[in-house]
């Protein structure tokens, strides 16, 4: 988990600071209403369109009246119009695979369709089952950078699937 994630108990605080500061009720702040919308958004639209969505869907509610089956009814609309909103084409990844990780993939690389970094490591898994037992041990590069499970991948994005490399 990056530092900039976080874990449950500390949006369960924050959101209990927001209610406090603000006044607000329990079912003011509906989080999981909120974390759907956004990864319905993110998956259907694209991830900037989430907490964008969000603050649409809640200036809908505030001038509908502000009530909870207000909030309700804005989300639905907006997850409604995601669910429509035309899909893009998949978008396929550059992977790159190196020694071990070449070996047990049974290939140098090939084109990947998975969204994110998580994806990526669960379908290589699936797919190769053999890199699946090196893969957690494996350092998957983005762009020749580290990065985070959640990282987007794209058209552009270059991977590399580095295995623990022995001697010196």
């Amino acid at each position: 988990m990056s530092e900039r994630t976080l874990p449950p108990e500390a949006l369960d605080a924050w959101a209990a600071a927001l209610r406090t500061r603000f006044e607000l009720a329990e079912d003011d702040l509906p989080i999981a209403l909120v974390l759907d919308l956004a990864r319905d958004v993110a998956n259907g639209v694209a991830r900037p369109a989430a907490p964008f969505s969000a603050f649409a869907a809640g200036l809908v509610a505030g001038r509908a009246g502000g009530t909870p089956d207000d909030v309700r009814a804005a989300v639905a609309a907006i997850v409604e119009l995601a669910e429509a909103w035309p899909r893009r084409e998949k978008l396929m990844a550059r992977v790159r695979y190196f020694a071990a990780a070449a070996d047990f993939a049974g290939r140098a690389e090939e084109e990947r369709g998975e969204g994110r970094v998580s994806e990526l490591r669960a379908a290589l898994a699936t797919d190769y089952p053999a890199l699946g037992a090196l893969l957690p041990r494996c350092a998957v590069l983005i762009d020749g950078r580290r990065t985070d499970a959640d990282a987007p991948l794209t058209e552009t994005t270059l991977v590399d699937v580095l295995p623990p490399f022995a001697g010196g």
